[in-house]
């Protein structure tokens, strides 16, 4: 099944509805990702809206804001098989604003994971270097530098770190990660910011003082 354009603030919500009404027809199947959070203390949701819809272009297709001033963005694509979707939300705050990103694509149509998907918009949103899309890689192990899938321990919590940018602490408290350079957002019981070690073994910041098991 290609993907009919649909625009509304539940885009994703109906993009995986369309693709799961057909999963017996074409053996196919959903992967989503709704992981990746961040926050800007400077800027304005325009100036968001401005970043989403070059992000989104660039990998996608029509990137568009429904309803206008909502600073909910989406698009879909590629062109050659509409198999993705990712919807990007810019939250106005009295000083900057906040971003959060959700992705799906329908398996095994799609040439590339719904995370990788995300986290290449998250990227070009942030002005990092971004990569084209590939085929899905094996999931991340050991203590890597470009993200922070793993189990880390410290400052009385226990957080398990997916590769879909999720996280889930010992309490049974979901959140949420996100990484730039070596600058890390976490997102459980608010946000807070810590610094990757240079091994990968550490995230130093006020709040949290974490080691990663690898």
């Amino acid at each position: 099944m290609e993907l009919k354009s649909r625009r509304s603030k539940a885009f994703v919500a109906i993009f995986v509805a369309c693709v799961l009404a057909s999963v017996a027809a074409a053996s196919s199947s959903v992967d989503m990702t709704t992981g990746i959070r961040f926050v800007r203390p400077t800027g304005t949701q325009a100036d968001c809206g401005a970043k989403a819809k070059d992000a989104l272009n660039a990998f996608l297709l029509d990137a568009q804001e429904s309803p206008p001033g909502s600073g909910e963005w989406s698009a879909e694509g590629p062109a050659d098989k509409m198999t993705g979707a990712a919807v990007l939300h810019c939250i106005g705050l009295d000083k900057g604003y906040v971003v959060t990103l959700t992705c799906a694509v329908q398996s095994p149509q799609s040439l590339y994971a719904a995370a990788a998907l995300c986290q290449t918009i998250a990227n070009r949103f942030a002005g990092r270097p971004t990569q084209p899309l590939a085929t899905p890689t094996p999931l991340p192990s050991g203590c890597s530098l470009t993200n922070l899938v793993g189990d880390w321990t410290g400052s009385g919590v226990t957080l398990h770190m997916t590769v879909e940018n999720g996280l889930l602490g010992g309490d049974g408290v979901s959140g949420s990660w996100y990484l730039s350079g070596n600058a890390a957002t976490i997102t459980y019981y608010g946000d807070h910011t810590a610094t990757l070690s240079a091994d990968g073994k550490h995230l130093d910041g006020r709040d949290y003082h974490l080691t990663r098991k690898c």
